[in-house]
């Protein structure tokens, strides 16, 4: 899911993990080069709803290491730079913050009208944050099923992962509501 930040023309997102499969490729195994394509779709269909000046990525924008990483975050920036006035990232435990353009405004947090924007939560403090890939799990019978969802524990808004291709992590304790 994404936040619409309207006052300040806003489009957050977090953990997208571009290029989760390149490490898989790095090491022969075949993997479409498409992999990423329903990511960029999802995001352009955001964008063109929301037309956002700014894109503020939570962490993660890309997943791991790899020798095509570089070719990635050119077509990433393209995209970006393309549909953005500006792009502002909070480094992610995934991210090659060498690879961000210099142009990017590129942090490990910021400070906007009193709440943080960061990949890790702090939960003592007003904060949006990523990194947890938040859900919820519902149980009913034989049915066992995970759900991304928004989750707020304590003063956190935990978003859930906006990359197609990731997992969901069920927050289970001191959940206050999950959307």
């Amino acid at each position: 899911g994404s936040i619409w930040f309207p006052k300040h023309y806003m489009l957050i997102v977090s953990d997208l993990h571009f290029g989760k499969i390149l490490a898989l490729a790095d090491q022969g195994i075949q993997m479409p080069e498409d992999f990423d394509d329903q990511l960029f779709q999802k995001l352009n269909q955001d964008i063109v709803l929301y037309n956002p000046k700014k894109l503020l990525i939570l962490g993660d924008l890309t997943h791991e290491k790899s020798k095509r990483l570089p070719d990635l975050m050119a077509k990433i920036q393209h995209f970006f730079d393309k549909r953005v006035d500006t792009v502002m990232i909070t480094v992610g435990n995934h991210d090659e913050k060498h690879l961000f353009p210099e142009h990017w405004h590129v942090e490990p947090s910021f400070l906007i009208e009193g709440i943080h924007f960061c990949h890790d939560p702090l939960f003592d403090k007003p904060c949006i944050a990523g990194h947890l890939h938040a859900g919820m799990q519902v149980r009913q019978g034989k049915i066992n099923k995970k759900y991304r969802a928004f989750v707020i524990k304590d003063q956190t808004l935990l978003c859930p992962a906006y990359g197609v291709h990731t997992g969901i992590m069920p927050i289970k304790t001191g959940v206050d509501r999950a959307y």
